[in-house]
């Protein structure tokens, strides 16, 4: 992917070329958490995609009950209901490099 080339590019366009536009506009190989934070930092708004949104739009992805993104999720009792129906504790977030 690059995503690790984006920073560096929004970098160079700046200290080269021009002042950044309003709107980000870049495919999902620029997607990422850093990138998002980065443009929004610059008071830039960002549209770029993340890598697997098209997947998810994807009827087959939507109707697929074994992605825990499709699962119901009840945020006053923090619990997610599984195809079995059986209640899911949220347990921890992580975050992967």
């Amino acid at each position: 992917t690059d995503t690790r080339t984006f920073i560096p590019f929004l970098n160079n366009i700046e200290e080269r070329y021009f002042k950044l536009p309003k709107y980000i506009v870049a495919d999902a190989g620029y997607g990422s958490e850093q990138n998002y934070s980065e443009v929004l930092h610059r008071n830039r708004t960002p549209l770029i995609t993340y890598n697997t949104y098209r997947k998810e739009k994807k009827k087959k992805y939507k109707e697929n009950l074994f992605y825990v993104s499709n699962w119901d999720y009840d945020s006053d009792s923090d619990f997610f209901t599984c195809p079995n129906g059986k209640k899911v504790p949220f347990q921890y977030l992580s975050n992967r490099t």
